[in-house]
């Protein structure tokens, strides 16, 4: 026997909306699909038998395989759940009830409790009802087929008794029965089921249990089926078996293959859309297979390719007072008749559902990256698949929603004794699971018409509000009304758990034509490309709902696209709607720029609407374009049109706007030039210079607008008719409306992936070179003037400072001076100033902006600068200073180095540029710098860096500055006291000095270096060395007398070592405690001596002895002795340091080497307490 056992079942009928159609056949997902179950161990393999042995009995081996198979698979299924009706409700199932009962699933109007009562049609049911019927009447839960095996130990065996063909049939069929049976027949045996005998009395309720299981996901009725025998069929090789059809009464067919030997036979089972398949040939003589189907399910068989396939076919019916709720598969003509009839009362606005939107959930969700209604599996396809074909044809959207959801409600949980927080969580044991208030839940959500195309959502909210008590948008609930895709818990505290619970859903929402009045209107919305790109390919002459969409797509949007007017007014010619024109004209602002519809869009508007309703849109076009050339342009269209149209208004207008336009232009560009000057040309040189050129210099135009015009005015014929001073006036306007540091361009890196901004110097240029060829080099002043007000203004990006454009404007302005036709005298000395402006923008460094780099290129440039502007008696003009101000050591020291290299600069003749120089890096040399850390510094100083500047004074040749060099560093900075200095700073310099000199052939003695030797040890004799510590122990006795107590004589040591050891540490018993104690007590107060017991957790404790400050002088003096003797020892022998030191040398040697050893004065008895007293008493 199977270990299968009756599966629930549940009702279901065509037109209840309350219950699904079929029962667990599919499993829970809900999915329509192919129910397979096999009582086979998939690792064991049968032994096939040879063809035309004789198998009717089983060897004992396979007996004993498909013993084995029946026990695993018998252990197996008891893995199945099942929840019968009396199984503990969960607190989860509690939060889930309540969460269902606040949301509140919509019901219908009538169910089942009353079947007596007529069952109202499509338009006696409001329209959400109506709908909602409809749509449930594809929420098939079960299977539209459904199948399993069993070993030959775990089905019975019929003992077929078959009248007419030789009595009883043994199992498995062998190969010689089944060509007996068939032969004659054309290789198929059918026998009716009068014919068939059943001698095993145990065959016909293992039957119907089994098949009550396989059928139960077909039936899916609380009445249960019964199962009438219609055939038994033998089918051999090339057997051609079509299954009968099926009787009115019959809900679906039953076929069960009795072991026997084949290959081949594969059923193909169709249904709509659906379509699966089964083959049992796999170890057919040792499997029963059980297949069912339901009655609208096209059941064909390929061909038996070798051996024989018995079968019993039965047809599925139901009792005969049940043969009205006979159950079928959903796409049927009632179901899909019945949603149409809704759908379209629903699109017409002909029901009273309210909303212009319906949104439902479908059985499965289907989030994913690459989601399409091809997704759609089961009656979730079937139900889809008819609502986009009515969307087409009732001309209404279809999209879907797909939803994620992550929420994390609180409860409690009963702990067991002995449990820990690591145990695996029991949801029965979890109660008063809620959502907190403070832990918001996490909504993210995506939408696409049923075409795949990503879409908005205006008008709905996705995301629902916990507190609504509002029913819920969705027909079939909100979007937590189903257990949780995944759900984890995480316990904490005691008794506390969290679920982490997901919810992913996918639902469709379908928005109707008819807009509902008193709601708020749902619609979908496409991107502004999509939009763009559907309405230009479209070719209606009416819109349709999804082109009305695809509009509104694009007239709600904030940010208008440059090529958006000429769709909408194409389409709105297309579809002739003026409405949809003259908002685009509006919205769009076309009439400031009429190219945003182009010419041909004009003329189509006008071939479709006529003159008068466009007449004041064409009115304000010539008011308000930008362009005169277009204003013209539309002008001489609309004239041609009045004459092809007869139009005497329209003709009249349009020859009176052109006069009217050159009196009042609008903004002028450079394209236009030659239009202006070709005015003079019609009109004569008086109407450009008294009507035109006001208006241009009231535009008060960009430089290069009036660089191009002086240019083109020069070769036009109109200039012979104007006189010098109206070019000149030209060019004073393109040298007042310069704006000098405003262009700028970006510049990939060639290392790093970021961008520069550059200068942009043509604007500049082209007005200097305007400036000499026109002859009004007396204007380049000016051009000057402003880039220095701009400059001091900061009217530049802090990322693209003044001295860029000065690097530029140099080399260009060094090229064009260079040329020969360029006249030399007078320019080079009237481009002095500019070039003099150019140094001191490139020298000086601002805190505004980064200053110029001192790089090999830009040095070459300033020294183009520097020859251009008068050469080196620039730096004498100016105060090196102020030139140099914001520049640091090291660029003060590359840009000196690069010009002494280029001008060959000796000392001798050119003694106060260097000079200048050379000290001015010096005196930006911070030496605070030197005392802070590195890490608080980009570049951190070091003494090498004070040799550095050494170096470099012998390196330029000025010596003359080490002097400077050596005071400046010498002298302690401001809040550094003078022995940090000397302690830190100098006494290190001193030895890094000494070395320096050595490389050069030279000794501290050397000026000036002997004097700054001497300063540093003299200053470190003072500062270190200032006080020579006193011998305060002297003659005091410390300890007792007691040759043998080791305690004291480890007092002694410590109290007469110079060392810098200031705490002694002794751990004894309490008695000897006392007594190191006593002795400590008893030494001078003086001294300042303490004492103090630690106490630990474990015994003996410990006395500490401490030393006073005075105490450890005398270490800290020998240390800093050491230090001064080696200070010593730099400056050479002693003969040596006598020079370098002079008189100050035996002072200096013995405040560095000798130590006063001298009692105290007042460590006498005067002043010691009386413990000390009795200790001088004891000792004397």
């Amino acid at each position: 026997m199977s270990e299968s056992d009756d599966l629930p079942v549940e009702e279901s009928m065509l037109g209840e909306a309350e219950n699904a159609l079929g029962g667990r056949g599919a499993g829970e997902d809900g999915d329509v699909e192919m129910r397979v179950e096999e009582e086979d161990s998939e690792g064991e393999d049968g032994k096939e038998e040879e063809e035309g042995k004789d198998v009717e009995e089983p060897s004992e081996e396979e007996e004993e395989e498909d013993s084995e198979e029946g026990k695993g698979e018998q252990e197996a299924g008891e893995e199945d759940e099942c929840f019968e009706s009396g199984d503990t409700v969960t607190g989860y199932e509690v939060y889930r009830n309540k969460e269902k009962e606040k949301k509140g699933r919509k019901k219908s109007r009538w169910t089942d409790d009353e079947p007596s009562e007529k069952k109202p049609t499509v338009g006696e049911i409001d329209g959400s009802t109506a709908i909602h019927e409809a749509f449930q009447l594809f929420d098939f839960q079960g299977s539209f087929i459904s199948s399993k095996r069993y070993s030959m130990s775990g089905a019975a065996n019929p003992c077929l008794d078959v009248e007419g063909v030789g009595g009883s049939i043994g199992l498995p069929l062998s190969l010689a029965v089944g060509e007996s049976l068939v032969a004659g027949h054309d290789a198929l045996l059918v026998v009716a089921a009068a014919q068939v005998r059943f001698l095993n009395p145990e065959w016909e309720g293992w039957m119907k249990k089994e098949a009550a299981g396989v059928c139960a996901g077909l039936a899916g009725h609380e009445v249960g089926p019964s199962y009438r025998l219609r055939n038994l069929v033998v089918e051999g090789v090339g057997s051609s078996f079509k299954l009968p059809d099926l009787p009115a009464d019959a809900a679906g067919r039953l076929i069960i293959y009795l072991p026997s030997m084949f290959t081949g036979g594969r059923l193909e089972c169709r249904l709509g859309v659906q379509c699966k398949s089964v083959d049992f040939s796999s170890k057919s003589h040792l499997r029963t297979s059980m297949f069912a189907a339901y009655s609208g399910v096209d059941v064909t068989s390929d061909p038996i390719q070798s051996g024989y396939r018995l079968g019993l076919i039965y047809d599925v019916v139901q009792a005969d007072h049940e043969s009205d709720r006979i159950p079928r598969f959903p796409d049927n003509p009632a179901a899909v008749s019945f949603l149409e009839r809704a759908i379209k009362q629903w699109n017409a606005g002909e029901s009273d559902y309210q909303e212009n939107y319906i949104a439902y959930f479908l059985q499965k969700s289907y989030n994913g990256r690459n989601f399409s209604r091809r997704s759609l599996t089961g009656s979730d396809d079937i139900l889809v698949k008819h609502l986009i074909r009515l969307a087409e044809e009732l001309d209404f959207q279809l999209g879907f929603i797909e939803i994620h959801l992550f929420q994390q409600p609180y409860g409690e949980y009963e702990m067991s004794y002995g449990e820990s927080q690591s145990d695996e969580v029991d949801p029965r044991r979890i109660t008063e699971l809620g959502l907190e208030p403070e832990v918001p839940r996490e909504w993210s959500w995506g939408a696409t018409d049923w075409q795949g195309v990503s879409i908005g959502l205006t008008g709905f909210e996705v995301e629902e509000d916990e507190d609504e008590e509002e029913e819920t948008k969705y027909l079939n609930g909100g979007t937590t009304s189903v257990q949780p895709t995944r759900i984890e818990y995480e316990r904490f505290g005691y008794g506390n758990i969290r679920a982490d619970e997901t919810y992913e859903r996918t639902a469709i929402i379908l928005v109707s034509k008819t807009c509902y009045k008193g709601s708020e209107v749902v619609g979908f919305s496409y991107s502004e490309n999509y939009a763009r790109r559907e309405l230009q390919r479209s070719v209606s002459v009416t819109p349709s709902s999804r082109e009305k969409i695809l509009v509104n797509s694009l007239k709600g949007r904030k940010k208008k696209g440059k090529k958006t007017p000429r769709v909408l007014c194409k389409c709105a010619c297309q579809w002739a709607d003026l409405e949809l024109l003259l908002y685009t004209l509006k919205a769009h602002r076309v009439a400031s720029n009429l190219e945003r519809i182009g010419m041909d869009g004009c003329i189509a508007a006008l071939h479709k609407f006529g003159w008068d309703p466009l007449k004041d849109f064409f009115k304000k076009v010539v008011h308000d374009d930008s362009s005169n050339i277009r204003r013209q342009e539309l002008a001489a269209m609309l004239t041609d049109l009045a004459k092809e149209s007869d139009n005497l208004e329209l003709e009249e207008w349009s020859k009176e706007q052109p006069e009217l336009m050159l009196g009042s232009l609008s903004r002028s560009c450079i394209a236009e030039v030659d239009w202006l000057l070709n005015l003079g040309t019609s009109h004569g040189a008086d109407f450009l210079r008294d009507i035109v050129y006001p208006q241009l210099e009231s535009q008060e135009l960009q430089s290069s607008f009036w660089v191009h015009f002086v240019q083109q005015l020069r070769k036009h014929p109109v200039v012979g008719d104007l006189s010098p001073a109206f070019v000149r006036n030209c060019v004073v306007q393109a040298v007042n409306n310069i704006t000098p540091f405003a262009a700028t361009h970006d510049v990939a890196h060639q290392t790093y992936p970021y961008h520069t901004q550059e200068p942009e110097i043509n604007s500049i240029t082209d007005v200097f070179r305007l400036c000499r060829t026109t002859g009004n080099v007396d204007l380049c002043p000016q051009i000057l003037d402003k880039m220095k007000q701009d400059a001091q203004e900061a009217k530049f990006l802090v990322e693209c400072p003044p001295w860029k454009f000065y690097l530029e404007l140099t080399r260009s302005l060094d090229d064009s001076l260079s040329l020969p036709e360029t006249p030399s005298t007078e320019d080079d000395y009237d481009s002095q100033p500019f070039f003099k402006e150019a140094i001191f923008n490139i020298l000086r460094g601002e805190e505004k902006f980064s200053p110029c780099p001192f790089s090999a290129d830009n040095l070459s440039i300033l020294v183009v600068a520097i020859n251009r502007g008068g050469g080196y008696a620039v730096f004498e003009e100016a105060d090196a200073k102020t030139l140099l101000s914001g520049r640091d050591t090291e660029s003060l020291k590359t840009l000196t180095r690069y010009l002494v290299r280029e001008w060959k600069l000796q000392y001798e003749t050119r003694p106060g540029l260097v000079k200048a120089l050379v000290s001015h890096a010096i005196d930006v040399f911070e030496t605070t710098a030197l005392h802070q850390p590195s890490r608080m510094q980009a570049k951190p100083l070091r003494i090498d860096d004070v040799i550095g500047l050494l170096n470099f004074c012998f390196e330029v040749d000025e010596q003359s500055e080490i002097q400077h060099l050596l005071l400046h560093v010498v002298a302690p900075p401001s809040g550094v006291s003078i022995l940090q200095h000397v302690e830190k700073i100098l006494v290190p310099l001193l030895s890094a000095l000494r070395d320096y000199l050595v490389t050069r052939g030279l000794t501290l003695e050397a000026p000036p270096f002997a004097k700054c030797a001497a300063n540093i040890v003299k200053a470190f004799s003072v500062t270190a060395m200032r006080q020579t510590p006193q011998d305060l122990i002297g003659d005091t006795r410390v300890g007792c007398a007691s040759n043998s107590c080791s305690e004291c004589r480890v007092l002694r040591n410590f109290f007469q070592r110079d060392a810098d050891d200031k705490t002694l540490e002794i751990t004894r018993t309490g008695k000897i405690r006392e007594h190191v104690a006593n002795q400590v007590f008893a030494l001078p107060e003086s001294w300042g001596t303490t004492c103090r017991t630690i106490k630990t957790h474990t015994t003996p404790y410990t006395i500490e002895i401490v030393k006073g400050e005075n105490m450890t002088a005398a270490g800290v003096w020998k240390e800093h002795s050491e230090r001064g003797k080696a200070l010593l020892a730099l400056l050479g022998d002693e003969p040596a340091q006598r020079r370098i030191l002079g008189p100050n040398y035996s002072e200096v040697t013995a405040q560095i080497c000798e130590r006063n050893t001298k009692r105290s004065g007042d460590d006498d008895e005067r002043h010691l307490g009386s413990p000390a007293k009795r200790a001088r008493v004891a000792r004397d």
